[in-house]
């Protein structure tokens, strides 16, 4: 996965592959773990190609996938875990979070 291109003169971000616009999503998407396991992370936040559909995620969202798949047990050979991401208690405070 990559992360966009920002363009100074339009605020939106642009595919690096196609350069076609992204748009946020929330998702389920599979990650290889080891050899024989497979974790699908549901509900992932993503930015998404309108154009060719491309896949890329933000950088504070990568880092907690890599947190979330550190912590999967490599001996099943499929795992499905519901991504939350950590939530500061001053964004509770301001209602800037949404939980499903």
């Amino acid at each position: 996965m990559r992360f966009g291109i920002y363009n100074k003169q339009s605020p939106q971000m642009r595919c690096r592959v196609c350069g076609g616009l992204l748009e946020q999503r929330v998702t389920d998407l599979p990650f290889k773990i080891g050899d024989s396991s497979i974790v699908i992370l549901k509900a992932l936040p993503v930015l998404q190609c309108r154009q060719c559909g491309e896949t890329e995620l933000e950088p504070a969202t990568m880092i907690r996938v890599d947190q979330v798949l550190a912590g999967v047990d490599t001996s099943s050979e499929l795992e499905v875990i519901r991504f939350v991401a950590r939530i500061s208690c001053s964004q509770i405070l301001a209602g800037c979070y949404l939980g499903t």
